[in-house]
């Protein structure tokens, strides 16, 4: 970000004699804290097009929320770096002046630390009420219909009707694999696709198709509650960005 702003002629420049000592003073305490050891800016990233986009109305992704709790928690630890430096606070009271009058936003951070797992880049499941009901129920309903599939195709394999047992996913469905000649296997199944050979046939089982339909279902809500955590997150960072809080109607847990 500093690179970006010398490149762009952006540097202050101060328009009174008063204002160009404050900038003075916070340029030589930069370079002072920079003789005691650089500091670790590494969590901080720019932030601008994030901010931007959520206070436009749109959804951020997992990873620009996360973008944005790197940077609060890194900007905090900055802070608390330069408060923890002894005797040498006084000559880097430049830079806690500007630090000081920043809003970290901790409560904003701690909201997307509960509804996501950055190492993972994934939304968990204590996000919301919703979403752990949800994927307890496809979880449970998923293990049902793996262990029917792999029994419906053990007993293809052990009448010859495919090469190895063969449980695989076609049009977004759960199906066995059968060779054509003994689809018969499959009475009351449903083809969903036939290899480029034509040798093999994907179908899915009529004790499947329940199953299956549960698992669509329960796929597109859990999608719908996660649009709806991260349009939660989103809303909060821009009322932040915007520089006021307004009560979201969502049944945030943290």
């Amino acid at each position: 970000m500093g690179q970006s702003i010398t490149r762009n002629a952006k540097i202050p420049i101060g328009k009174s004699k008063e204002e160009s000592q404050k900038l003075l003073d916070q340029t030589a305490a930069a370079l002072a804290v920079m003789e005691s050891g650089p500091l670790n800016f590494s969590g901080i990233e720019d932030i601008t097009r994030i901010l931007d986009s959520a206070v436009s109305g749109t959804l951020l992704t997992v990873g620009e929320l996360c973008a944005v709790r790197r940077t609060l928690r890194a900007a905090r630890a900055v802070l608390e770096r330069l408060k923890d430096s002894g005797d040498c606070s006084e000559r880097y009271a430049p830079l806690l002046e500007i630090l000081q009058n920043c809003s970290f936003e901790i409560e904003l951070e701690k909201k997307v630390g509960f509804c996501i797992d950055c190492n993972l880049s994934k939304i968990l499941d204590r996000a919301s009420e919703d979403l752990e009901v949800i994927r307890s129920e496809r979880k449970r309903n998923m293990e049902n219909l793996d262990r029917l599939l792999k029994r419906i195709s053990a007993h293809i394999f052990k009448a010859g009707g495919i090469d190895k047992p063969l449980v695989t996913k076609r049009r977004s469905r759960l199906c066995v694999g059968v060779r054509a000649s003994h689809r018969y296997l499959i009475p009351d199944g449903v083809v969903l696709n036939v290899s480029s050979s034509g040798v093999t046939y994907f179908m899915e089982p009529g004790e499947a198709v329940e199953l299956n339909n549960l698992e669509v279902m329960l796929s597109e809500s859990e999608k719908a509650e996660e649009i709806a955590i991260l349009s939660f997150l989103t809303s909060e960072i821009a009322e932040s960005a915007k520089g006021h809080k307004i009560y979201v109607g969502w049944n945030y847990r943290g």
